[in-house]
């Protein structure tokens, strides 16, 4: 089984011998050439699959990439773009300024996908976090807490919660909606 050096393409040779165990001893040799031709292989995406915005601050990402062929006519596509993000197809890159609104805990992610002219691809989800400059708190138990008590009695309400800032610093407690 002849296997060629991956990627490698052009001609290649070696020759085999036999031998046999017989006195005197003979031989026998046979010249191999292979002519490996090349073949299409995709492009593969090295830019990295994370980025991180800070909010207010305009950021820039690049997309980048090889293609062993040394293709240079790519096309690139971008999907499923948060509302702050643009694409520029000319530089290939992602341009934003996220607000404070644009942060959430789960990444946006996006799909980034680059076909070379052999319609080979590689694809490639890339999860953009925003920072922002103040993380809101976040109550420490799911939505809608529900507590029972009986009538003409009081409750004291109990609400854990935590800041990712780390402060745990919260001023000012409302209420949003008057108990009826």
């Amino acid at each position: 089984l002849y296997s060629p050096i991956l990627n490698f393409h052009g001609s290649d040779s070696f020759s085999i011998q036999l031998d046999d165990t017989s006195y005197p001893t003979k031989s026998a040799i046979l010249p191999f050439t292979v002519t490996i031709t090349p073949v299409n292989d995709p492009p593969v995406i090295t830019s990295s699959s994370e980025a991180t915005w800070t909010e207010g601050i305009s950021s820039t990402y690049n997309i980048t990439w090889t293609d062993i062929d040394g293709d240079s006519n790519h096309s690139v596509t971008v999907s499923n773009l948060p509302p702050w993000m643009t694409y520029d197809s000319d530089s290939h890159s992602l341009t934003g300024t996220p607000s404070s609104s644009d942060y959430k805990i789960d990444a946006d992610e996006v799909t980034i996908t680059v076909t070379d002219s052999g319609n080979l691809f590689d694809s490639e989800i890339l999860r953009n976090r925003v920072i922002p400059l103040n993380y809101p708190p976040v109550f420490d138990y799911e939505d809608n807490k529900t507590q029972n008590v009986q009538e003409d009695t009081s409750l004291a309400l109990v609400f854990p919660f935590y800041d990712l800032d780390g402060s745990n610093d919260i001023t000012q407690v409302s209420i949003l909606n008057e108990p009826s």
